[in-house]
């Protein structure tokens, strides 16, 4: 992992000298939902937050490469009953996303991106009746989502982008398909 992260830096660095680019600060919500193979069991999306920072290389106008390090809360509440009695956990998972998607820019002041997000699980905890354990069992180290979005400038340098993240494939034991929507204000330093 610490290879893929090394390469990656290296790579928007080149791009960085190569061609121009814009960079900027990230943050807002995202709200997260799953699907279980839990019997008797449903799940609650929760909201969550993100934060980061994002890149801009413009390669062949008007594409550029959208990448970035962001710190992402995927949460979650999964309600089960048991031998007639109800239980909630909380599930709090939280990443390091990297994305890599190709952007589609309508000018100086918006577009639409598409592409994979490489999600390295940093945390996770869960939650039941108020006690914190270990029973977030069978956690992927790494998922890869894929994202796409629109991105758009209302100032020179503020902005926001709204997303819609979509995973299939085994996230936990007993939560899989992540579906997140996002909306994240920018900061741009141009």
């Amino acid at each position: 992992m610490k290879k893929l992260i090394f390469a990656f830096v290296l790579l928007a660095s080149g791009f960085a000298f190569a061609v121009e680019s814009n960079f900027g600060v990230t943050g807002g919500f995202r709200t997260n939902n799953f699907d279980t193979d839990v019997t008797g069991a449903t799940v609650t999306g929760k909201n969550g937050f993100q934060l980061g920072g994002l890149a801009w290389f413009n390669f062949a106008d008007p594409l550029a490469l959208r990448l970035g390090f962001l710190y992402s809360q995927r949460y979650a509440q999964l309600d089960q009953t048991v031998a007639g009695s109800k239980f909630s956990t909380d599930i709090k998972l939280t990443y390091l996303d990297i994305p890599l998607t190709l952007q589609y820019k309508f000018g100086d002041f918006g577009g639409v991106f598409f592409g994979p997000v490489f999600s390295m699980n940093q945390s996770k905890e869960c939650t039941t009746a108020g006690v914190t354990g270990s029973n977030c069992t069978g956690v992927q180290s790494s998922i890869t989502p894929l994202s796409v979005g629109v991105s758009f400038k209302f100032a020179p340098q503020m902005g926001a982008e709204f997303a819609y993240e979509f995973y299939s494939g085994k996230v936990a034991d007993g939560l899989s398909n992540l579906r997140s929507l996002g909306a994240n204000f920018v900061f741009f330093f141009d």
